[in-house]
């Protein structure tokens, strides 16, 4: 999405290897993908990799603590992908419950010091409440223009896959944030920072180019 929203696209500007293995450079991430090539060197592990090409694309911020910003976003998303799946394991279709405990119940300290015995108990509104917080008001998440950070964020809570776009037989509740596209929709009328910042993404006309082309995603 980096290389979308910087008007880069595939074959002319860059390579998509996604779907194979390179037959070589895997060594940057212990012989596994994914890895981003450039010339005779590489790059792996996911951070790295999305901080490179956010430095080569303007889309890193202003300046050092910008940058520093836009990964503590990364990361902060990361821990709630990672809280998500103690209530839906990876590969598992959420059940009504799973998805009641989720989005409606769980942890409500989303000001001030966080409360440590709730730790366990952090669920999306607590992740979404700390994160609105942490973002600028200019309607970007960093600073006052687009950033990767945007764009995690859009990746987090308004990537899918719609039907012409996926493999065939893949259940829709995979292909949508958290499971349910409507329920995180509704959701973010309640967190206007975090919506600025994704319709950011979303208006980018290189964006929209890019999902017009993209076709099936292979995975």
């Amino acid at each position: 999405m980096i290389l979308a929203v910087a008007g880069k696209f595939p074959p002319n500007d860059y390579i998509d290897g996604r779907y194979n293995s390179p037959p070589e450079g895997l060594k940057s991430n212990l012989g596994r993908m994914p890895v981003v090539t450039i010339g005779e060197e590489s790059v792996g592990q996911s951070l790295a990799i999305y901080l490179y090409l956010a430095l080569e694309n303007g889309l890193a911020g202003n300046s050092n603590l910008e940058t520093a910003q836009i990964l503590s976003i990364f990361e902060h998303i990361k821990e709630m992908n990672t809280a998500y799946r103690t209530v839906v394991p990876p590969g598992t279709e959420p059940t009504p419950e799973a998805h009641e405990k989720w989005f409606n119940s769980g942890a409500t300290d989303v000001l001030g010091t966080a409360d440590s015995s709730q730790r366990s108990s952090r669920y999306f509104k607590w992740w979404l409440g700390r994160i609105e917080q942490s973002l600028d008001t200019e309607g970007y998440a960093v600073g006052n223009k687009l950033s990767a950070a945007d764009i995690a964020l859009y990746y987090a809570f308004a990537e899918e896959l719609k039907d012409n776009e996926s493999k065939e037989n893949l259940p829709k509740w995979s292909r949508e944030p958290f499971g349910s596209k409507l329920k995180v929709s509704s959701e973010l009328e309640n967190y206007p920072r975090i919506k600025s910042s994704i319709q950011a993404v979303a208006n980018n006309e290189n964006f929209i180019k890019w999902l017009s082309l993209r076709g099936i995603q292979e995975f």
